[in-house]
C-alpha cells in the first residue's frame, strides 16, 4: 500500500501518515528510484504542505522527514526532465493509476509538455484513453494539443462524459474544472453528445444531465437532442426496474378517531406512516384553527416557520451525495420526496375530513384570508379568493394563478408602503416574484457572510465530518456536536489528526476541556446557529430564542452573517420556482407555464393532482404571510411603532 493524498479533511489521513512514517524511516534513498516511489514521496509532500503530521512526531522528526521529501521532489523533477518523445509512453505505462494525476501535475509544472510532439501525444491518447480526464485539467496540455484532443473526443463517444463535467452538480467543493480544446465547436459538442446517446447502454446519470442541461454559450443542444435524451433516460430507467436494482418506499397517512396523541410517526419496512388524531381536529372549532393545522399538525412549516417542503442537502444519504446531477437541476433526495408524497396525501385526507364536517378546503382558505384582513384592520383588506364554481379544473387553476400574482403584489405594497393602494396596483404592471416579495420586518432572514461558517457547520453538524468518525455511536452516524453533547468524550476518543482539528476549535473558542477532561461546547447559541444553517441554509431571526438572536446580533455587527428582508427565504423562493416554472431549474415542474400556455395531453387525474399542488402553494404562502404579520405586530408593540394598514376601495 502506497501513500496517496486525498485532501486536507479526508478521514484516511492518519492511516496514510502512518504509512508515510514507515516509508521515511525504513526506505533507503538512492539516486535511481523508480517513478512510483518518487510520486509517493510527492504525495507525502502534499500532506506536509498542508501542515498535516502525526501528533507523535517531534519537531526534529518533522524537519528530518521534510528534508527527505524535499530531496525526493527534486529527484522527481530531474526524472521527468529526462522524458521525451521516445520515452513518454513507456514511462506512463509504469505509473500506477492513483499517481497519474500527480504525474501530469508535476510534468506540466516544469513545462515538459513542450518536449512532446503531437504524433506521440495522439498515440498516447489511443494507448491510455482513461488519462484524458487528468490531461484536461492542465491548460498547457490542452492548448498545445488542441487538435489532437478534439479529434480523439469526437472519435470516442464516451468522452462526452468529460464534456458534461462542467454541467454536473458536484458536492465536492474543490472539484477541478476540466478544460475543453478551443477547436471543439458547439456543433462538435452536440455531435459528440448524440453519439453518446446512440450507444447501447450509456450511463443513465449522464443521460439525465443531457436531458436537463441548460443552454449556454459553451453548449447549446437542439430540442430533438434533449428529446432523444429524455427517451433514452426512460428506456434505461425501465431496465433498472426490470433488473431489480431500485429502492422502493411507500407513504401512508392515517386519520385515527381513537388516537389521543396529535401525531404518531411509524415506519414499517420501506413504508413511512403518519397517523393523525381526529379527536384533536374535532376540538378545533374555528376555521382559522383548522387552517393552522396545516402548520402545526401537518407540519407544512417547521418550528421556526420555515417551509418544511424544501429539499435539504443535509438529509441526503451517501449515495445521493455522490449521485451525478445537472448543475441546472433542483436537487431532490429521498426525504424531500417522502415529505412531498405526505403533503399530497395530507391535503386530500384533510379535505375528506372537512367535507364530513360540511366544510371545504377552498372555504377554509377564503376564511383565513378574512382572518388576516381582520388582523390588519377592519374592512376587506387583501383581495384574494378561491372561487367555488362549477368551472373545469383547468379553468380553476388558471384563475388561481391570476389571483395569486396579485396577492404577492398586494403584500409587496403592504411591506413597502404600509398600505395597499388597490388603484395604484391596478395601474402598475410591474411583476413581483417570490424572490422579490418583501417582508414587513426589516431583519427577517439571516444568511452566512463568512466562508468559515460553512467549514464549522460541516465539522459540528455533518454526520460525515472527520470529527464524527469515532467508534462510539452504535445507532448509526451522528454529528460531532451531538456526540459531544450526549457523551462524555475526551481527547483519547479521537486519533492524532482529529485531535489537531479539535485543538484548533479550542483555540478558536468553540470548544473547551473541563476539569474532568471532557470536551465541552463553549457557545451553545452559536452552535445552534450553525445547525440551522446546516439544515435550512438560513435562519428566521424573530422565531429564534432571545439568546440565539443576541448571538446573531453579535455576528451581524462583525459582518460574519447578513440579513435580508423578504417574505420568503432564498431557499423557499427557489422551491416555489422549482414547482411553478423552469426559469431557474431545467427539471422544474413548470406548473404555471403548463396552464398559461396549454395543457394538451394531460388527463383529468393530472389536472386534479396539479390543482391540489396549487392549493398547497396557496396555503404555504398564506402561512408565511401570517407568520410575517405576527412578527410585525410583536415588533410594533415592543418598539411602539405604527402597524400596517389598508387603504383603498375594493
Amino acid at each position: 500500500m502506497k501513500v496517496v493524498f486525498h485532501g486536507v479533511k479526508d478521514p484516511s489521513t492518519p492511516y496514510y501518515l502512518k504509512i508515510a512514517e514507515n516509508v521515511l524511516t525504513q526506505t533507503k534513498l538512492s539516486g535511481d528510484s523508480e517513478v512510483n516511489d518518487l510520486l509517493e514521496y510527492y504525495n507525502i509532500k502534499l500532506y506536509f504542505d498542508h501542515d498535516l503530521f502525526l501528533k507523535t512526531w517531534t519537531e526534529e522528526q518533522k524537519q528530518d522527514y521534510q528534508a527527505k521529501v524535499s530531496g525526493q521532489f527534486d529527484a522527481l523533477k530531474k526524472y521527468l526532465l529526462k522524458i521525451n518523445d521516445g520515452s513518454l509512453i513507456n514511462e506512463l505505462s509504469q505509473v500506477e493509476f492513483h499517481y497519474v494525476r500527480h504525474f501530469w501535475k508535476v510534468f506540466c509544472d516544469i513545462n515538459r509538455q513542450s518536449s512532446i510532439s503531437p504524433q506521440v501525444f495522439e498515440d498516447l491518447l489511443i494507448r491510455f484513453p482513461r488519462q484524458l480526464i487528468f490531461i484536461l485539467r492542465h491548460r498547457r496540455l490542452v492548448e498545445k494539443f488542441n487538435t489532437e484532443i478534439r479529434n480523439f473526443m469526437l472519435n470516442n463517444p464516451g468522452s462526452a462524459e468529460l464534456l458534461l463535467q462542467s454541467n454536473r452538480k458536484d458536492s465536492t467543493e474543490n472539484r477541478i474544472q476540466l478544460l475543453m480544446p478551443k477547436s471543439l465547436t458547439v456543433e462538435d459538442k452536440e455531435t459528440l453528445i448524440n453519439a453518446y446517446l446512440d450507444q447501447e447502454v450509456p450511463n443513465l446519470n449522464y443521460v439525465r444531465i443531457i436531458e436537463h442541461i441548460k443552454d449556454s454559450s459553451e453548449l447549446k443542444l437542439e430540442a430533438r437532442t434533449k428529446l432523444k435524451a429524455k427517451k433514452k433516460s426512460a428506456e434505461l430507467n425501465e431496465k433498472v426496474f426490470e433488473n431489480g436494482s431500485s429502492f422502493h418506499y411507500g407513504v401512508q397517512i392515517v386519520l385515527d378517531k381513537d388516537q389521543k396523541e396529535p401525531i404518531i410517526a411509524r415506519q414499517y419496512d420501506d413504508t413511512y406512516e403518519l397517523s393523525y388524531s381526529e379527536q384533536i381536529l374535532d376540538i378545533l372549532e374555528s376555521e382559522q384553527d383548522l387552517f393552522i393545522a396545516f402548520q402545526f399538525m401537518f407540519q407544512y412549516l417547521d418550528k421556526t416557520s420555515m417551509i418544511n417542503g424544501i429539499n435539504r442537502a443535509s438529509e441526503s444519504n451517501v449515495m445521493e451525495k455522490i449521485q451525478l446531477r445537472s448543475k441546472n437541476e433542483y436537487e431532490t433526495n429521498t426525504q424531500f420526496r417522502v415529505r412531498d408524497y405526505q403533503a399530497q396525501l395530507q391535503i386530500r385526507i384533510f379535505e375528506h375530513y372537512l367535507n364530513r364536517k360540511e366544510k371545504s378546503l377552498t372555504g377554509l382558505i377564503n376564511s383565513f384570508i378574512q382572518y388576516i384582513n381582520k388582523e390588519l384592520l377592519t374592512g376587506e383588506g387583501i383581495i384574494f379568493q378561491i372561487r367555488e364554481t362549477e368551472a373545469s379544473t383547468v379553468e380553476k387553476i388558471r384563475t388561481i394563478f391570476a389571483d395569486l400574482d396579485f396577492l404577492l403584489k398586494q403584500y409587496q405594497a403592504l411591506a413597502k408602503d404600509k398600505v395597499i393602494d388597490i388603484e395604484l396596483l391596478q395601474i402598475d404592471s410591474t411583476a413581483v416574484t417570490f424572490n422579490d416579495t418583501k417582508s414587513t420586518t426589516e431583519i427577517k432572514y439571516i444568511y452566512e457572510a463568512d466562508t468559515q461558517l460553512r467549514y464549522l457547520q460541516g465539522e459540528f453538524w455533518s454526520d460525515d465530518s472527520l470529527l464524527s468518525d469515532i467508534d462510539l455511536n452504535e445507532d448509526g452516524p451522528d454529528s460531532f456536536a451531538l456526540l459531544v453533547t450526549k457523551n462524555h468524550l475526551t481527547l483519547q476518543h479521537f486519533n492524532d489528526i482529529q485531535q489537531q482539528f479539535i485543538q484548533e476549535l479550542i483555540e478558536q473558542d468553540h470548544l473547551r476541556i473541563d476539569k474532568a477532561g471532557r470536551i465541552r461546547l463553549v457557545n451553545e447559541p452559536f452552535i445552534h446557529i450553525l445547525r440551522q444553517f446546516h439544515l435550512n441554509g438560513c435562519i428566521n431571526y424573530w422565531n429564534e430564542s432571545a439568546d440565539v438572536r443576541k448571538e446573531i446580533d453579535v455576528l451581524l455587527a462583525k459582518m460574519i452573517v447578513k440579513s435580508e428582508s423578504t417574505l420568503f427565504s432564498r431557499q423557499e423562493a427557489t422551491y416555489f420556482n422549482y414547482l411553478l416554472n423552469k426559469k431557474e431549474f431545467t427539471n422544474g415542474m413548470d406548473l404555471r407555464n403548463k396552464y398559461m400556455h396549454g395543457v394538451n395531453g394531460l388527463s383529468e387525474k393530472d389536472h386534479q393532482k396539479d390543482f391540489y399542488l396549487l392549493l398547497r402553494i396557496v396555503i404555504l404562502i398564506l402561512l408565511k404571510i401570517n407568520d410575517d404579520l405576527i412578527i410585525s405586530r410583536i415588533k410594533a408593540k415592543e418598539n411602539n411603532l405604527p402597524s400596517v394598514q389598508i387603504k383603498g376601495e375594493h
